[in-house]
């Protein structure tokens, strides 16, 4: 997801996301560079990537599609970040890993979600593209 720094210049991160058929939410540390950002500079634009390629293959670059979604993000004051991060975690890493040292320090971490309301989307897939 990339926001604003306050040098103007662009903080991207890769960011785990759930939409809920309305926002792109996101879940983060209530201290971190995205959450000052986000209070100074709620532009954001979050890219979704699907790679379908092997790593080393030039086909890790044709195999390549992505969603890019341009929005302002807000912090949610109404939402229970840590049940929130646990079943996001649970998505992206499964149930059981939840239990590994790393997991369970982040769990630790206090948390915000910020909901991020879509402005505008597009999408490109390099299979579809000529040459």
């Amino acid at each position: 997801m990339r926001q604003s720094e306050t040098t103007g210049l662009p903080h991207v991160v890769p960011v785990w996301y759930h939409y809920d058929g309305q926002d792109v939410l996101v879940v983060t540390a209530k201290d971190s560079v995205k959450t000052k950002n986000i209070g100074k500079n709620p532009s954001v634009s979050p890219v979704v990537d699907d790679v379908r390629g092997e790593a080393g293959d030039i086909s890790y670059f044709t195999g390549t599609a992505a969603v890019v979604i341009e929005g302002r993000a807000e912090i949610k004051k109404d939402v229970d970040a840590n049940a929130f991060a646990k079943e996001l975690y649970k998505r992206y890493v499964g149930e059981q890993t939840l239990s590994h040292p790393m997991m369970q320090y982040m769990m630790t971490v206090p948390k915000c979600v910020i909901a991020i309301r879509l402005a505008r989307m597009f999408s490109w897939d390099s299979q579809k593209m000529g040459g």
